[in-house]
């Protein structure tokens, strides 16, 4: 079909681009149908191309590709995000040109990706009913410019390590719906820690190893938080980062004793505490490695009526919020039995937001977790053992899975059909109070396939400026979204 792939550098994020072209394309067009014809994509590098014959998809960092900067203006691309512009090639009539650029270099394979999840479901042939994507590439393609300008400075996930079945097509998925941060939780250090470090690079996405910093399964169990318990504690911490993650990711994060619902244990503030214990602990750390990106994940159970020891949290540390308030800042399902209620209690959970994103200024750090994508069964979770393979399960352990958790998916899909506008509305809220200078994250997994409610959820992430209705039909649209 006389289809090629021109490219300016065959490495990192841009050859994951490249790659997901090769794969996600080119099953469309290197086998005729009902023949075994066995065709293969050229891939040409750029510096080798004065003009383009045929139909040609061009991949690059816009500043890098002389060949990309001669059809696109430097006005067309924003500083961040990325541009796809479909064209007909000016240098044969009878062709078409789909480039995928952007500044960086980090954000060429989601552009990559809105090329199947948004420009081909949107020009995809209508016969009788029916969608034929593939019959776009009969004819020249429909001109087309689609700017992908992110809103959340930071998209990110956080996800339990030794639940992920395949971390490879983990980090697709995350790469695949915009999200551009990890932070992946384990008890201990995964086996094949570079190796997924790798991977995750590979795709553009920031990766930070959690652990614990006191926090233990049900903190309602913890008795003391006295100096004699701190100070072993700081020691063990220091001595787990040093020893495990040093030099492996971009950084960690911690949760310490705040997941409680009381605000004290045995008497000693929990805010006043935490907030002294992590600024002891980190203030070390950031001696030892000034560079080091730290994450405090802070349950706002136990601190919200005290609030002003947390203002002291250094801040060189960002915190990661969760539990402030209803859906979507806090675990569950999101029935709205009382709707009158809700709403009052989602002014309150503005109302809260407010206050923890102006507690420490705007030059400090923030995130907001959006939670209950977990879709774990919590009665029966097991905690690591001991040091494992990460990622590296059989395909059928991932389908079981996947079967088991899929009515739980189907129900959070549809509360977020019915309630999702107030997710939308938490997420603007939050976007104008900060500027655009925020971390946003979700707490969940994926198996086989990205759920709808965490598709949803990456859409407000990057854009959430369009109604309600087009952002749920923009992710179902996508070919790699199902609803259960």
């Amino acid at each position: 079909m006389n289809w090629k792939i021109i490219y300016n550098n065959f490495s990192n994020v841009e050859k994951r681009a490249v790659e997901f072209i090769n794969k996600e394309v080119g099953r469309f067009l290197i086998r005729d149908e009902g023949v075994y014809s066995l065709y293969t994509l050229s891939i040409v590098k750029d510096t080798t191309v004065n003009t383009v014959d045929g139909n040609a998809f061009i991949i690059g960092v816009y500043d890098k590709s002389a060949l990309i900067q001669r059809f696109v203006a430097p006005n067309e691309l924003e500083n961040k995000g990325s541009l796809l512009k479909v064209i007909d090639n000016p240098d044969d009539e009878n062709a078409s040109l789909v480039i995928i650029t952007a500044r960086d270099d980090k954000d060429l394979f989601y552009c990559a990706a809105s090329f199947v999840d948004r420009y081909m479901v949107k020009n995809a042939v209508n016969v009788g009913g029916l969608m034929f994507a593939k019959r776009i590439f009969t004819q020249k393609l429909v001109p087309d410019t689609i700017k992908l300008v992110p809103h959340a400075r930071t998209r990110g996930i956080f996800a339990w390590g030794h639940p992920i079945n395949d971390y490879r097509r983990f980090f697709y998925d995350i790469a695949r719906i915009g999200l551009n941060q990890l932070i992946l939780w384990n008890d201990f250090k995964p086996l094949n820690a570079d190796e997924i470090v790798e991977c995750a690079h590979s795709y553009g996405i920031e990766l930070l190893w959690g652990f614990a910093w006191g926090w233990i399964n049900g903190c309602e169990k913890i008795e003391t938080i006295d100096d004699a318990y701190l100070k072993k504690l700081k020691g063990n911490v220091i001595r787990a980062f040093e020893e495990n993650y040093l030099g492996c990711g971009d950084g960690i994060y911690f949760q310490s004793f705040t997941e409680r619902l009381d605000d004290n244990i045995n008497g000693r503030s929990i805010a006043d505490t935490v907030t002294d214990f992590v600024n002891d602990t980190a203030g070390e750390l950031l001696k030892r490695y000034p560079d080091l990106k730290i994450q405090f994940g802070l349950h706002a159970t136990s601190v919200k009526n005290r609030l002003e020891p947390i203002s002291r949290v250094d801040k060189r540390v960002e915190i990661v919020w969760e539990n402030g308030g209803v859906f979507p800042f806090d675990f569950g399902p999101v029935r709205i039995e009382n709707k009158e209620l809700f709403e009052k209690q989602f002014e309150e959970t503005l109302e809260f937001t407010d206050k923890i994103l102006a507690l420490r200024g705007a030059d400090a750090p923030t995130a907001i977790i959006f939670k209950g994508f977990m879709k774990l069964d919590w009665t029966r979770f097991v905690n690591q053992s001991g040091p494992h393979i990460l990622g590296e399960n059989h395909k059928d352990i991932s389908l079981h899975d996947s079967k088991l958790r899929n009515d739980a998916w189907r129900c959070f899909a549809g509360d977020w059909i019915k309630n999702g506008h107030y997710a939308k509305r938490f997420t603007e809220h939050i976007l104008e109070k900060t500027g655009y200078n925020i971390n946003l994250c979700m707490a969940g997994l994926f198996d086989n396939s990205i759920y709808f409610p965490e598709a949803v959820c990456a859409e407000l992430f990057y854009d959430p400026t369009e109604d309600y209705d087009d952002i749920m039909k923009r992710a179902i649209d996508k070919p790699c979204v199902t609803i259960e």
